[in-house]
């Protein structure tokens, strides 16, 4: 069975469901025979091919490799895998800065998170992006479906000082460097709500406040609207 779309993107507030509903798809994706892959997947299982590296470096990628076979993810906080990434941005340098000047404009100063965790997050999105590119031509099977792509990477505005700038968001979602489909899933105001304050009990994923949640919903509805030809809605209830 061939798919019409190789790479799924799903953005939405934390708590509606996102997490729930990929895992769902992805284990039917795979039980059809496809090879389904989030970033991280993507950049672990497939960089090797694409960068000269040192007997330890590979060694190290086996064994990231081997980790992901029992469902453990590396990150890009490890040195070694950060180091092997840096060699593929540096072998692909035009290419990476034009994905950085695409997104980087939107991301300011003021958004409260640290800049080199925000960096990383978006650089292995970059990466992985340019890595589909390469895979999607010989592997049919392939199916990119980040966890958070680039449109849910959107939400960090919404940690910002700043007032959300619409005009820059307009910029931003014009570029072509989402994902084949988009889906926005979204769920009763409530239900986010209290999937939030069971994380903040459980302290077992990270929640969001009110005043965060209410941000998100905002920055949603704006960016739906602009989408609207590109994606479809999903009520999670």
């Amino acid at each position: 069975m061939k798919i019409k779309y190789r790479s799924i993107e799903f953005f939405g507030v934390p708590g509606s469901g996102k997490s729930f509903l990929r895992k769902k798809i992805k284990t039917n994706l795979k039980l059809k025979g496809y090879k389904v892959f989030d970033a991280r997947e993507i950049i672990v299982t497939f960089i090797g091919r694409y960068v000269p590296l040192k007997m330890s470096l590979k060694i190290n990628l086996i064994l990231f490799n081997l980790l992901l076979l029992v469902n453990i993810k590396t990150t890009l906080w490890n040195k070694s895998l950060n180091r092997i990434c840096n060699i593929y941005k540096n072998n692909n340098l035009k290419k990476f800065n034009y994905y950085r000047k695409k997104i980087s404009f939107l991301y300011n100063k003021n958004i409260l998170i640290n800049q080199s965790t925000k960096h990383i997050w978006l650089d292995e999105l970059i990466i992985a992006s340019m890595l589909f590119q390469k895979i999607r031509r010989d592997n049919e099977n392939v199916i990119y479906f980040p966890d958070e792509g680039f449109l849910q990477r959107l939400m960090l505005l919404a940690f910002s000082k700043k007032k959300i700038n619409l005009k820059l968001i307009k910029k931003y979602l014009k570029n072509k460097i989402f994902c084949d489909k988009i889906v926005y899933i979204y769920a009763p105001k409530n239900n986010i709500y209290e999937v939030n304050e069971r994380r903040r009990l459980s302290k077992d994923r990270k929640s969001i406040d009110k005043k965060i949640i209410e941000k998100i919903i905002y920055l949603n509805k704006k960016i739906k609207k602009i989408i609207s030809h590109k994606c479809i809605n999903y009520k999670n209830d």
